[in-house]
C-alpha cells in the first residue's frame, strides 16, 4: 500500500467519525428538546392525569380549539392551600404536529425549600390550567414527567 492511499483511507475515516459524531449529537439535542424530562431531575418531576371523571377532560370537539388543558396532579404539599399552584414550575410544553407533551415539574424555589425538609403531600391532589401557545387541534396528549411520556387520552 502506498503512502497516499494510507492517507487517503484515514481521511475518509475521519470523515466518517465525524459524521456519526455529528449524528449522535443531532439526536442528544432533539431528544433533549422533544422530552424535556430528560433535563428535569425525576425527583422533581410531577405526573398528571386529565381532570374531569376517569382522567376524560374534554370531549373531541373541544380538543379541536382549546387552548387551556385542566390537568389533576396527583400530589399536593400540605404547606400550600388546593389553590395555590406556586410550588410548580411553569410546565414545559412541547409541540410536534400530531402531539402535545405537557411535563409538569416543581419550581426551583421549592425544591430549595424542601431540601433537607420532609414536608407532606396530600394524596387527593389538585387542579392546575396548563395554557398552550396554540389550540390543541386534537393531536395526542402526552404526560412528559415519565420516559417515554405517558399517553393521556381524552375522547
Amino acid at each position: 500500500m502506498t503512502a497516499s492511499a494510507s492517507r487517503t483511507r484515514r481521511r475518509r475515516f475521519a470523515s466518517v467519525g465525524l459524521l456519526v459524531a455529528g449524528v449522535v449529537m443531532v439526536v442528544v439535542v432533539a431528544a433533549w428538546l422533544l422530552f424535556p424530562a430528560l433535563s428535569i431531575p425525576s425527583a422533581r418531576l410531577m405526573g398528571w392525569q386529565l381532570h374531569g371523571f376517569n382522567g376524560t377532560g374534554f370531549d373531541p370537539t373541544t380538543a379541536q380549539t382549546t387552548d387551556v388543558v385542566r390537568v389533576a396532579v396527583a400530589v399536593w404539599p400540605t404547606e400550600y392551600p388546593a389553590t395555590d399552584d406556586s410550588w410548580l414550575a411553569t410546565p414545559a410544553v412541547t409541540y410536534t404536529p400530531w402531539s402535545v407533551t405537557i411535563t409538569l415539574h416543581t419550581s426551583d424555589s421549592y425544591a430549595s425549600l424542601i431540601a433537607g425538609k420532609i414536608f407532606g403531600l396530600y394524596d387527593t391532589g389538585g387542579w392546575v390550567d396548563v395554557h398552550l401557545s396554540e389550540p390543541l387541534g386534537g393531536r395526542a396528549l402526552f404526560d412528559g414527567s415519565t420516559f417515554p411520556p405517558t399517553a393521556r387520552p381524552y375522547p
